[in-house]
C-alpha cells in the first residue's frame, strides 16, 4: 500500500482550517445561532466536509487492514475448510 503523504498533509490542513472556521459559532449564543438559517447550514456543511476529508484519510487504511485481515484468517491454522 502506497501512502501519498502530501495528499495525506493536504486533508489534515484543509481539516483543520475547516475547524477554525467553525469556532466562529463558539462565540455565539444558541438564541443567535439559530436566527439565522445559513449559520446553521454553514456549520452543517463545514462539519460535513471536514468528517469527508477524515474518511478519505481514513477509508484506505481501513480496506487495507480488512484485506490483510482477511487473508490471515483465510491462511489461519486449523482452519476447516468446505
Amino acid at each position: 500500500m502506497t501512502v501519498d503523504r502530501e495528499k495525506i498533509r493536504q486533508k489534515l490542513q484543509f481539516m483543520r482550517q475547516e475547524l477554525r472556521e467553525l469556532k466562529r459559532f463558539q462565540g455565539m449564543d444558541l438564541d443567535q445561532f439559530k436566527s439565522n438559517r445559513l449559520y446553521e447550514a454553514a456549520a452543517t456543511r463545514m462539519l460535513q466536509v471536514t468528517i469527508e476529508a477524515m474518511l478519505d484519510i481514513c477509508s484506505p487504511m481501513l480496506f487495507f487492514c480488512c484485506q490483510v485481515n482477511a487473508r490471515d484468517m483465510r491462511d489461519a491454522p486449523g482452519k476447516k475448510t468446505g
